[in-house]
């Protein structure tokens, strides 16, 4: 019946459990509510998660500001490089609030950075989101056999879109 925005301020919330991290995830009723849960996403380099494309739909997408608000005081334990693939605690926090949300399908894109699609994966949201990370790195990082003195990095059409985005590169 037509779209929703969401807002963390104002929706109703249920809290479907906690994290290991102490997260009591609250999350919005009426998402709760559906059958079929799809998530549509692209996979990209996130400051706080290491990465998007997937577990943002329901941590911070649909949960509360109480929720979020934990969720991302987790930064303070540090940063995780995207090219790692580590798991930041912001990361591991948001895919379990997923696990506790129930079974989400997922169409995830990897950009070519050109403006298209380079690969597309489908499925249940964790394994694509996981799926999908390994496949940006592989497109988007170039091996570096010698370290330079200078690096001049171009941020590409995609993330290149403003200077906060640019920034991130």
């Amino acid at each position: 019946e037509g779209t929703r925005i969401l807002d963390p301020a104002s929706g109703t919330f249920n809290q479907i459990g906690q994290t290991g991290s102490g997260t009591k995830v609250f999350v919005d009723q009426e998402l709760l509510s559906c059958e079929v849960k799809i998530c549509v996403a692209l996979t990209m380099p996130h400051f706080a998660s290491g990465f998007a494309g997937g577990p943002e739909a329901i941590l911070p997408g649909a949960s509360s500001m109480e929720t979020i608000t934990k969720n991302r005081s987790l930064l303070v334990q540090g940063i995780v490089s995207p090219a790692d693939q580590g798991d930041s605690a912001i990361l591991q926090d948001s895919l379990e609030a997923c696990r506790l949300a129930g079974p989400f399908y997922s169409l995830c894109f990897v950009p070519d950075g050109w403006g298209g699609a380079d690969t597309v994966f489908s499925g249940e949201l964790e394994a694509v989101f996981k799926e999908a990370r390994t496949r940006y790195l592989e497109v988007h990082c170039t091996r570096i056999d010698r370290r330079a003195d200078v690096v001049v990095v171009s941020a590409g059409n995609v993330l290149g879109m403003d200077l906060y985005h640019s920034v991130r590169v």
